[in-house]
């Protein structure tokens, strides 16, 4: 009994204890002696773009290949100070030099070993103004994608020089806005540089008549290029069994002016339209909405049976059909033709 009253009193003096440090510990935290003065610190301050720049005190900042200039893909991020405080100059011109940037007319120029320019780091607050009595506590990196050789490793190697440029001087890495760089955006930025990339590699493809036109021109001078009209989709399977059928009712071919008087073609007259694979019959439509040269048709009834003409041959690059490069001829066969379409066996009533 002695016993659990012992334990019991210990127990009481520990929380006692407790409370007691408690009260205390609340006491001086509310105290004048622990108050702290918390000062807003202003973000606002100006930094210039490289637009800015007046052209004759920085001729440089203008890209080296003058044909990109007015197609610029540029990529820009600012390196601001934590704390607003200028950073040394004379360490961030070892950095710079560690890095292999070169100081050229007031900004530093990063190359390949090719001597070409990745990107380029300037005085934001002044750009063109690198000296080694500068003072300032952001400077801004710059590279236009249109311009190197390999955009992808240009905005990963800018990414790795601002993160160790931003450890070493502890500065944010911020976008074009001055807005913190996240993952996201960073991973935007590289999907912009692949999309140059690609666009570059379609550029530079060689153009090559399709092998179709260059082996069957001589006697099938026409081109048939086939696609949809917006009444009907694709076979015309589900929209031939709508209202649809009111308003377009049949495929019709569509031929130049040009190319129907060689042919003696007038809107309303049968074409029959054949190429090395086979033959169909289609009314024509006289009009300037292809070119010469070009005729059109649509795939929507399967009575006129559009694709005996069309080819086999693949596009070399994405080996697609060529369903739009048909080389075909059209000769004139009736000047009367009307398209009847009948219900098949348990097809609904067409109303």
């Amino acid at each position: 009994m002695q016993s659990n009253l012992y334990i019991y009193l210990i127990g009481l003096s520990v929380l006692i204890f407790l409370t007691i440090v408690f009260l205390f510990i609340r006491k001086i935290s509310s105290g004048n002696d622990l108050k702290v003065k918390i000062e807003e610190v202003s973000d606002s301050f100006e930094i210039k773009e490289f637009d800015d720049v007046k052209l004759e005190t920085q001729k440089s900042f203008d890209f080296e290949e003058q044909e990109f200039i007015n197609d610029q893909e540029l990529v820009v991020l600012n390196l601001i100070s934590m704390d607003k405080s200028s950073f040394d100059i004379e360490q961030l011109f070892g950095f710079m030099n560690n890095s292999e940037a070169k100081l050229t007319h007031g900004f530093f120029s990063l190359k390949d070993k090719a001597n070409k320019e990745i990107f380029r780091v300037a005085n934001a607050l002044n750009p063109g103004t690198f000296e080694e009595n500068t003072k300032t506590f952001a400077v801004i990196m710059a590279t236009d994608l249109n311009n190197v050789e390999e955009p992808l490793l240009a905005v990963r190697k800018m990414i790795a020089f601002a993160s160790n440029f931003s450890e070493k001087f502890y500065a944010n890495i911020c976008d074009g806005k001055r807005l913190p760089i996240t993952k996201q955006m960073i991973s935007h930025i590289e999907s912009k540089a692949q999309e140059v990339t690609r666009l570059r590699q379609l550029k530079n493809f060689d153009w090559k008549e399709s092998n179709e036109i260059a082996t069957n021109k001589k006697d099938y001078p026409l081109i048939l290029t086939t696609s949809r009209v917006l009444q009907h989709y694709n076979a015309a399977t589900m929209t031939r069994r709508t209202k649809n059928i009111n308003i377009v009712s049949e495929d019709l071919l569509l031929v130049h002016p040009n190319d129907a008087k060689k042919r003696e073609l007038n809107t309303g007259d049968i074409g029959r339209l054949y190429s090395g694979r086979g033959e169909v019959a289609l009314k024509v439509e006289v009009t300037d909405k292809v070119k010469e040269g070009i005729v059109f048709t649509t795939f929507h009834f399967p009575e006129h049976m559009v694709n005996m003409v069309t080819g086999h041959g693949k596009d070399e690059e994405t080996m697609c059909a060529e369903y739009k490069v048909s080389s075909v001829e059209i000769q004139k066969i009736s000047n009367q033709f009307k398209t009847v379409v009948e219900p098949k066996e348990n097809q609904a009533e067409l109303s």
